[in-house]
C-alpha cells in the first residue's frame, strides 16, 4: 500500500507544536516582566508587538462588522472585552516606553475607518441579497 503521507503531516504538526510553545513561552516572559513592574528599554520585541496589537485591532475590526440589526444586542460585551485587552495592551507597552497616546489615536483612526468598511459591507451584501 502506497504511503499516504502521514509521516509528513505528523512532522508539520509537531514543528507547529514547538514554534506555537517557543512563542507562548516568550509571551508569558514578557508578561510576567511587565507585571513585575520592571522598565527596560534596551530590547523591544518588535514582532511580537506587532502581531499582538494586529491581533487586537482585527478584533475591533471583528466586533463593528458584526454590530449589524439581529447581532447589535450581544456585541456590547465583545466591545468591552477588547477595550480591556486593549487597555492592558497599554499597560504592557508603557513598560517599553512606547507612546499610549499615539496608540489610542491610532486605535480612534481605525475605529473610524471600521465603521466605514462596516457601512460598505453590509451595503454590498444587502445589495447581493
Amino acid at each position: 500500500m502506497p504511503d499516504t503521507g502521514r509521516g509528513d503531516v505528523t512532522e508539520m504538526y509537531q514543528r507547529f507544536r514547538r514554534n506555537m510553545l517557543q512563542d507562548a513561552l516568550s509571551e508569558m516572559q514578557y508578561e510576567k516582566l511587565a507585571d513585575s513592574g520592571q522598565q527596560y528599554f534596551m530590547f523591544l520585541p518588535r514582532k511580537y508587538l506587532f502581531n499582538r496589537g494586529i491581533r487586537l485591532f482585527l478584533v475591533f475590526l471583528l466586533c463593528i462588522l458584526a454590530c449589524y440589526k439581529y447581532f447589535a444586542l450581544p456585541t456590547p460585551p465583545l466591545f468591552l472585552i477588547a477595550f480591556r485587552k486593549f487597555n492592558g495592551y497599554c499597560q504592557y507597552l508603557q513598560s517599553m516606553n512606547v507612546s499610549v497616546k499615539k496608540l489610542r489615536i491610532l486605535l480612534g483612526i481605525w475605529i473610524v475607518i471600521c465603521i466605514c468598511l462596516h457601512v460598505v459591507f453590509w451595503a454590498w451584501i444587502r445589495q447581493i441579497l
